[in-house]
Parts: C-alpha cells; structure tokens; sequence
C-alpha cells in the first residue's frame, strides 16, 4: 500500500517568456502568445511518495569489553572473548565474511576519587609540607589503576529471523554491548521503482490541475529530473526468511521500512 505524500511543492513558471491568455471567440478559444525566438512556457512540479516494505535482512552491531589491571592482560582476555563470540557466530552458521571488526582501543582506567600528593621542599621551619597534585594535568598519569579494551563487530548479512538467536549467542559468548539493528530489504528496487511510478503520477495531476486553473492545457513532459535517493535500505541479495527466532532467543520485531521517491517534472503548457 503506497502513500502519497501530502506536501507537494511546485512552482509554476514562464521561462523567459509572456505567456497571454485570452478569449478569442465566443466559444472561449484561447490562443498562446510566445515572444519571438522565446521559450517554450512550461509549469514545474515536485511529487514525493512513499512505499513501505518489511525488512528480510539485517546487520547486528556488537562489542565486547574487558578490564584488567594491566594492558597484556586486558589485551588477551578482549582477545578471549572476541574469539568466543566469533566461534559462537560461525556455529550458527554465520559466515566468516559476515563478521567485520570495525573498531578496537585500548584506554588507561584512572582513580580520580583521592587527590595524588608530593612532597614540597622543607619550610624555614624544616617541615615538609604536602601539596595536592589532583590539579595539575602531569600527575594523572602516576594515578592509573588499570586497562580497559572494547572492541566491535558487525555482523551482516542475517535473515531477520536469525537476529535474536545471533544477540543472545553473542552474550552467552562474552560480549557485553550492542550497537543496534540496522534493517534492510532484498526487495528495495522494485518498492523504489513503485515509489518513483507513483511520484511521477502524482506530479502529473498536480501539473494538470495547476494548467486547468491558471486556463491553459498541460502538454508533453519538458523536462523531468529524479530527486535524490536513499539507497541505506537496500540489499543485495533475494533470499528472505520469516521473522520467528528459535526458542529462548530474543525476538525481534523488524516493523516496516519507509521507501521514499521524489521527482521535478516541467510540462509545456498549451
């Protein structure tokens, strides 16, 4: 089911020209007056519709974090875990393709919760005094109590009805973030063609509606021009599953994608 949409912004113009309109006869003939080597008048419009779909693919983010008290450590037990959830992936049939490191960093942990302090030079009084260091930027550094590493994984290519299964296998494994669902349709290019039929009906009524009020006819198409698309939805492939998951997983419920076409079209205009 399609929807047009409601705001249609057009703008009727007359390209370097005169256009007049007047009753020739009693019957209400018209005549058309062009200057001399002038343009051809036209009217332009922009239509918009939109199509929605359900999504049959997706791409789940995903991210393990670790802790420890030193960079080594905290390297080689993220670099556990992320093997973990890899192996979990590739059991359910994940392919290695399918599973991308986007991103990995290692960072120092600080203990900001007591002021680090150093001795001062003796006083006139041969006492040593204690100065609060938690102010100056150089000291931070001898505060640091231990390591954390995050590191990402996207996993594309799924049938939606593999998403629970995949999240809950990730977990179980060792990971400890998520960066979201992005959802995808095998089937964008034919809802992208029914959005860009409807845009250019649409366009073409509101021209013809335009031609009749200002008492002239709409002619042939001058000229039209494709609005920008957003191809983020579309994916590649056909193959489509159902939206269940397996038992104890998550479910997920995809909704519908939105499929948006635009056209600006000009028609002469008699």
């Amino acid at each position: 089911m399609k929807t047009l949409a409601k705001s249609i912004s057009f703008t009727a113009c007359l390209a370097v020209c005169t256009l007049v309109l007047a009753g020739c006869a009693a019957g209400g003939d018209r005549t058309v007056i062009v200057p001399e080597g002038g343009a051809t008048p036209t009217i332009t419009v922009t239509a918009n519709s939109e199509v929605k779909v359900v999504p049959d693919k997706a791409e789940v983010g995903v991210a393990v974090t670790t802790q420890a008290a030193t960079a080594e450590g905290t390297q080689s037990e993220n670099t556990t875990n992320v093997n973990a959830v890899i192996d979990a992936l590739k059991k359910l049939g994940v392919d290695e393709k399918s599973i991308q490191t986007t991103d990995t960093y290692l960072n120092p942990r600080y203990d900001y919760s007591s002021p680090i302090t150093y001795s001062a030079p003796a006083a006139s009084n041969g006492e040593e005094l204690a100065i609060a260091a938690e102010d100056s930027a150089d000291d931070s550094s001898t505060n640091i109590v231990g390591y954390e590493m995050t590191t990402r994984l996207a996993v594309s290519d799924l049938d939606i009805g593999q998403v629970g299964e995949v999240v809950s296998a990730c977990v179980e494994a060792g990971a400890n973030n998520t960066d979201g669902i992005r959802y995808y349709s095998s089937d964008y290019d034919a809802k992208y063609n029914e959005a860009l039929t409807a845009a250019v009906e649409e366009a073409r009524q509101k021209a013809d509606v335009l031609a009749k009020a200002s008492g002239a006819t709409l002619g042939n198409v001058y000229s039209m021009t494709e609005g920008y698309q957003n191809t983020s939805y579309r994916y590649d492939s056909a193959s489509t599953m159902e939206a269940t998951s397996a038992d104890g997983a998550m479910k997920v419920m995809p909704g519908e994608l939105e499929v948006t076409a635009s056209v600006t079209v000009s028609y002469e205009i008699l």
